[in-house]
């Protein structure tokens, strides 16, 4: 990533990523289609309502692995190979014990979550706490996978996670075929399936980091923990864990806005956003190729090199939102009808993909742009942008829903948020300061 075609080395780094987090969606969407089709719609709004507090669970995960690959990323970028084989150690160490701390924690509270904090309601809410039960089970391997994906991209390998998703996905699809249609689990089927799924991304990884990256990998008598790396991931990690936290919080707020419209609304809100969250793909593969693009250059003292791979980022992310602009326009209800919405639902869910080109031309320069900021080591601005802009974003779904605009107030806060955001983090990169800001 520190020299060659920008642009070449952007896109060819870029698209594994894409093709893997297609793979990561896909995941949400089979579960959603199945559900959708097989069990009912409450059963569809009971998956995605839980999905928020699991992604707010999540968030921390790809916080530290985010913040975890800006700083393997640079001690590559200065060829420090033996401090990055020591620093992966102890990345491993963190995740698997945060992982486990917030394992416990969900169980503890997930009752609170649902009936207090999301006002589920009382059709779906046991179906909403046996998929959040059993998906918290596994998420010790969500925290193990995005450690060691992070890593293989903070050295240039952005292939391998595809791959492993690949594999994971399909058996994701079986076992949900299996446990729901030919078992009959119901929602209780899909969890056990993404959980299955789940683990055998990490093993995968576990196989591959062993053959081809041996950098990465560590025998057991290597392990160690090293306050120092700790301590300069946590640096890193936190704030970006606090932004996804905040973010998904913010996610959170605006579900249980949903939630007050019914249940035929929740379903609508699930499977419109289930194919929403593909639209962003193409802005954030450019984004995460953008931390890695910008911690190396920053190890390698190029920022100017920085600068340019940002305008290219730009480029290719709207070319992305420009395609998927048509698809939304003149796909949108035989994608919703995917998911066995027919009626009011259909018509509700058609209405929030024909909004979401506007939020995508936004997202495109926030997302790619924060990121470089954040792969430079400029991670603390951006965090209380995030927290700016997710503040407007709940005012304005809450505000919007009280006036004539009402339930149309939650896709249209989302373009609020990143409309803020993209302004804001404009302005940081255009100062400069992220130039000096390198984290050993």
């Amino acid at each position: 990533m520190t020299e060659g075609k920008i642009s070449k080395s952007i896109a060819l780094f870029a698209l594994p990523i894409m093709g893997g987090l297609i793979l990561q969606m896909l995941y949400n969407t089979v579960d959603g289609i199945v559900v959708g089709n097989f069990v009912g719609e409450n059963a569809l709004g009971a998956v995605n309502t839980s999905g928020a507090f699991v992604n707010l669970l999540v968030s921390i995960s790809n916080g530290l692995a985010g913040g975890s690959s800006v700083y393997l990323a640079q001690l590559f970028g200065a060829r420090e190979k033996e401090r990055l084989h020591r620093a992966m150690s102890t990345m491993l160490l963190m995740m698997i014990g945060i992982g486990v701390i917030l394992t416990v924690t969900g169980e503890l509270i997930a009752d609170i979550v649902l009936r207090n904090m999301l006002n589920v309601p009382e059709q779906v809410y046991g179906w909403a706490m046996s998929y959040l039960r059993i998906y918290l089970l596994g998420l010790i391997c969500v925290f193990l996978y995005n450690a060691m994906a992070s890593a293989l991209r903070s050295v240039g390998d952005s292939k391998a996670a595809m791959y492993m998703l690949i594999i994971s996905s399909v058996a994701n699809i079986v076992l949900d075929l299996i446990f729901v249609v030919l078992f009959g689990w119901g929602v209780i089927g899909v969890a056990v399936a993404t959980v299955l799924a789940q683990l055998i991304a990490v093993l995968l990884c576990l196989v591959y980091v062993k053959k081809k990256q041996p950098l990465l990998f560590v025998q057991w008598n290597e392990i160690s923990f090293n306050k120092s790396d700790c301590s300069i991931y946590l640096k890193t990690g936190i704030p970006l864990a606090i932004q996804y936290i905040i973010s998904n919080t913010g996610a959170l707020a605006v579900q249980r806005l949903v939630n007050s419209y019914g249940e035929s609304f929740m379903a609508s809100v699930a499977a419109a956003s289930k194919i929403e969250i593909y639209a962003v793909i193409p802005i954030m593969c450019f984004a995460q190729t953008m931390t890695v693009f910008s911690g190396q250059n920053i190890g390698a003292n190029q920022p100017e090199r920085v600068r340019k791979g940002l305008h290219a980022s730009w480029a290719m992310s709207l070319t992305g939102c420009l395609v998927l602009t048509m698809v939304f326009l003149f796909g949108s209800k035989p994608l919703i009808m995917l998911f066995g919405c027919r009626g009011e639902v259909l018509e509700i869910g058609v209405q929030y993909l024909h909004f979401v080109p506007v939020s995508l031309f936004f997202a495109a320069f926030m997302y790619t742009t924060k990121c470089a900021l954040q792969g430079a080591g400029d991670i603390k601005v951006p965090l209380v942008f995030t927290f700016v802009t997710l503040f407007l974003r709940v005012v304005a779904a809450y505000a919007m829903a009280a006036t004539p605009i009402g339930y149309r107030a939650v896709w249209i806060a989302t373009a609020v948020d990143f409309g803020a955001g993209a302004i804001l983090n404009l302005i940081r990169f255009r100062g400069g300061k992220w130039k000096y800001m390198k984290t050993f």
